[in-house]
Parts: structure tokens; C-alpha cells; sequence
């Protein structure tokens, strides 16, 4: 935090000053004000889980610290200089962005999101960590095929699925892993989009199936609860990776036998 979030918040929580719901509500724009000036140009310096810098715009200045702290631990320390890492699903960009750090200036981040509102948020993100040189945003969709998707929200979480003939919602461009990976290695894949795992892993299938190229870890937060509208199971998504030459396992290492509850699983090539 800088100085004046640090201030505020200290005073914000001060026991005789808590409760004045209305006070903070009327002091709110000022704050916010202050909030922007005393950031500037270089954005809210964010340690995240104490262990990679990464600036914020001010907007979203509610981003706590502490972020999937155990996924987080098991795959930043691993990421090394020259690295290429495909972000698929990456939001505003926490994760690239301390990828980009890791990997260098020799190495690469393939930052998937096809959120219009988020693509401008990531490129904003990007641009304020200076990390322009290594991050390349895809502003598409990653299925199992090129075409268009369409976008939907279900549940609070945005997705885009392939469109059909005659569908009239709106649109975003759609492309494979095989596509945006051709011709260079990727040692490392971060999924996370709302059930469509399955499918933009099977766009890939050439890349995953090559040993002199494919990812040493893919890792896939998944979400059974949307496998139906999306055509995937777990019996489906385990036996694609297992086609292709990986073991799936939890984050403590354990063997993955059926995917049943949201979280995250690692798939690394068998020895």
C-alpha cells in the first residue's frame, strides 16, 4: 500500500471511527481523489503474496495481497529466465505479470483473455509494470477450433463459447493453442476459463504431443459445475491429458482419479 491507503485504512478501523458508515460514504470521492493523485503514473505498488511486485491501476485498488497463495507458491518460485508461458483466461493480469517478471527479457507471456473489458484493464496493467517487451496480448477466445464465440454470462462469471449459426449475441474471436503457440516452445500453461478447459487444451493438441516443445506444467483451475454446458467431464479431461503423455495430480502431489470439486489440478509430462 502507499501512503495514503496506509493512512486511511488505519483510520478507517480506528474502534471509535469504524461505525461511521455514513461519514466514509460522504469522505468516499474525496478519498478516491487522493487515491489516484498519490498514485500517478506509477499506479498501487501490490507485494503479492509477499513475494512479486506487481502495480495496479488505482481502480482496483480493493485487490488484496494474498491471492491464490497456494497455487501461487507451487508455480512463480519454478518459473525460470527465458521462459515462454501461455495465460490462458488472464483477467487484469496478476499472474502474467509477475510471469513476465520472472521470465525476463528473454522470455515470453502469451496473455489469453477475451473479455473486451478486461483486455483493456490487462493491456492498461501491462503498460504500467513496463513489461510491454515480454507480454503479448491475444484478445480472442481459446477453443478446440478457429472461428467466432459468443460471449455469455451465467452465474456471475463471463464465458465464451463457440457461436452458432444464426446466433445473434456478441461476438469475440476464437483461435486454438496450437494457433498462437506455432513454431515456439511453451514450458509453462495457466487455464482458467470457467469450465471451457477441456476445449482450449484439446486446441493444442499438437503442441502438448510434441516433447521437444511441450509445457514441462499446465496448470488447470477447473470448474465441474460448468462441464455441462460445455461438453466436458471429468473422465473426458483426464483421459485427453493422459493421451497425451501427462499425469494429473493436486497440489499436495496426489493422484488425480476423478475431478469433482472446483480447484486446481497440475498436469506434467510422464518421466
Amino acid at each position: 500500500m502507499n501512503l495514503v491507503e496506509s493512512i486511511s485504512t488505519k483510520v478507517r478501523h480506528l474502534p471509535a471511527l469504524k461505525h461511521l458508515g455514513l461519514l466514509w460514504n460522504l469522505l468516499r470521492p474525496l478519498y478516491q481523489y487522493l487515491i489516484k493523485f498519490s498514485a500517478g503514473k506509477r499506479g498501487l505498488l501490490r507485494m503479492i503474496n509477499g513475494m512479486d511486485e506487481v502495480r495496479i491501476l488505482p481502480e482496483w485498488r480493493a485487490l488484496p495481497e494474498v491471492y491464490e497463495p497456494e497455487v501461487w507458491r507451487r508455480v512463480l518460485p519454478g518459473i525460470k529466465r527465458g521462459d515462454c508461458i501461455t495465460d490462458i483466461g488472464a483477467h487484469f493480469g496478476l499472474y502474467a505479470i509477475a510471469f513476465a517478471k520472472r521470465a525476463g527479457a528473454g522470455g515470453c507471456v502469451l496473455a489469453v483473455e477475451a473479455d473486451p473489458m478486461n483486455v483493456q484493464v490487462l493491456r492498461a496493467h501491462v503498460r504500467l509494470n513496463q513489461v510491454e517487451n515480454i507480454v503479448m496480448v491475444i484478445p480472442q477466445a481459446l477453443s478446440d477450433r478457429e472461428g467466432e464465440a459468443e460471449w455469455h454470462s451465467q452465474d456471475m462469471q463471463s464465458v465464451a463459447k463457440p457461436a452458432e449459426a444464426g446466433s445473434a449475441g456478441p461476438k469475440v474471436k476464437m483461435t486454438t493453442l496450437d494457433r498462437i503457440s506455432e513454431g515456439r516452445r511453451v514450458d509453462v500453461v495457466l487455464v482458467d476459463i470457467e469450465g471451457y478447459e477441456e476445449a482450449a487444451l484439446r486446441g493444442g493438441r499438437i503442441l502438448l504431443m510434441d516433447k521437444a516443445r511441450r509445457p514441462r506444467l499446465i496448470v488447470i483451475e477447473v470448474h465441474p459445475y460448468n462441464w455441462h454446458l460445455c461438453g466436458s467431464s471429468s473422465v473426458s479431461l483426464l483421459s485427453y491429458l493422459r493421451d497425451c503423455g501427462y499425469v494429473v495430480t493436486y497440489l499436495d502431489g496426489s493422484p488425480v482419479e476423478e475431478i469433482v470439486d472446483y480447484g486446481h489440478v497440475f498436469a506434467t509430462p510422464k518421466a
